[in-house]
């Protein structure tokens, strides 16, 4: 069967958009807030997801909650795991193809906190519910590192996580209007 990949809406004005591969994990338990510990957050969690983080560079720094606030920008996979049948570290690849350049290769090891410990931090000062997704940031080889360029309309952008399978999105142009 035919299936619909989602679109990327490039804003009409903006000459910088980028995107990283995110591990997305949705909370299954409420947690926080206050202080809770690695165990009780790992133990909220329920499942995984690809998701893709994109931002506009284009966004004056006093203004960065636009940069992420896009309609079409932040595109979350509908396949989920359960999170204790995630491989995890070194086992688990993330990885984001730009028309079928490797932009992204990492892995969950080389991230700089696991998705528990971020939840323990976060869930400091807010509540998580039952369905709120974390993502958990993206690895080097976006373009605002100066690896690569920005994407443009017609641009195929695939990112892939271990165990998880592979989301798929094509960059458009805002229609005028």
């Amino acid at each position: 069967s035919l299936t619909t990949r989602p679109v990327l809406l490039k804003p009409s004005s903006c000459r910088r958009l980028d995107a990283g591969v995110s591990l997305a994990v949705e909370m299954a338990s409420p947690i926080g807030p206050g202080v809770v510990s690695v165990d009780e957050a790992e133990a909220a969690i329920g499942w995984a997801r690809i998701a893709l983080d994109v931002v506009r560079r284009d966004v004056p720094t006093e203004q960065a909650f636009l940069a992420r606030s896009y309609p079409t920008h932040t595109p979350i996979s509908e396949h989920r795991v359960v999170w204790s049948d995630m491989p995890m570290g070194a086992d688990c690849s993330l990885q984001l193809t730009v028309n079928g350049g490797i932009r992204q290769s990492s892995s969950l090891e080389s991230q700089c906190a696991s998705a528990a410990t971020l939840i323990t931090q976060i869930a400091r000062s807010i509540r998580f519910s039952p369905g709120d997704l974390l993502l958990t940031g993206t690895p080097h080889g976006i373009a605002f590192d100066g690896s690569e360029r920005w994407l443009g309309a017609s641009d195929e952008v695939v990112a892939s996580i271990e165990g998880l399978g592979q989301l798929t999105v094509h960059v458009q142009e805002e229609p005028p209007g």
